[in-house]
């Protein structure tokens, strides 16, 4: 089941991760403008923590400052350690080159740092031209089109198989959840919880995403049956391993 990791935090969701974590794999997302409110005083509270340079929207690449972001990272470490899951590097949306030209200084430079790099996929990238060996996690960005299309669902295994994290960002419903585990990615993030806390809803709305995540346990369950049965599994063997999902 992928880590869902909240770019929005509060008492609601802090109560839920200490109360319901068993249910609720809930981890942070933190960019510079959530620092800069001090979410990363809370890392202790969730298992998982990532970082986002959080330049998908023009307000968040007016307030990067790579000083800051340097900083970010290094109080990430310090404060999730291991739990730190990635830092993506800086990205330009929807344009695969440039963020290849920009991101690769800061790919070297993360690494560097000790954190596992996250390099965003846009909009251009082909299977030919991914730079497997610079990063640790394919964070998959761009829009809903190219997020879901094929390059990406071919990417997400082929970065499995060479051991990088793969992580979708901007799931914020069922229907993306479902495809980003069809996807096989590890983690995703998104605001769901912070557009139903504007709408009054935050202390229900981690209910809903425990809906999500229990609506993904009955689609694996079935992918992995249907698969067992295309093996040639069947009958008591079959149900003694369908016992330990």
């Amino acid at each position: 089941m992928p880590i869902y990791l909240t770019g929005y935090i509060d008492e609601h969701t802090d109560n839920w991760k200490n109360y319901h974590g068993d249910i609720l794999p809930l981890g942070m997302i933190v960019q510079p403008k959530t620092y800069r409110e001090g979410y990363l005083d809370r890392a202790g509270l969730y298992t998982w923590v990532a970082i986002d340079n959080g330049r998908f929207t023009e307000a968040g690449r007016r307030l990067f400052k790579p000083a800051e972001y340097d900083c970010l990272i290094q109080e990430g470490l310090e404060r999730a350690g291991d739990h730190l899951l990635f830092a993506t590097a800086p990205d330009v949306p929807f344009d695969w080159k440039a963020t290849l030209r920009l991101s690769r200084p800061w790919l070297r430079k993360i690494r560097r740092m000790g954190c596992p790099a996250a390099l965003c996929a846009q909009e251009g990238m082909t299977s030919g031209s991914i730079p497997w060996d610079d990063f640790d996690c394919l964070f998959i960005g761009g829009r809903d089109g190219f997020k879901e299309g094929s390059i990406v669902r071919d990417a997400c295994p082929e970065a499995r198989i060479r051991g990088k994290w793969v992580h979708m960002g901007r799931v914020n419903s069922l229907r993306r959840l479902l495809i980003a585990l069809d996807f096989g990615v590890d983690s995703v993030d998104g605001t769901y919880l912070l557009h139903e806390a504007r709408k009054g809803r935050a202390e229900a709305a981690p209910h809903d995403v425990v809906g999500w995540l229990r609506r993904l346990h009955v689609e694996r369950r079935r992918k992995v049956r249907r698969d067992l049965q295309r093996l040639g599994v069947e009958g008591d063997r079959l149900d003694a391993i369908m016992t330990c999902w």
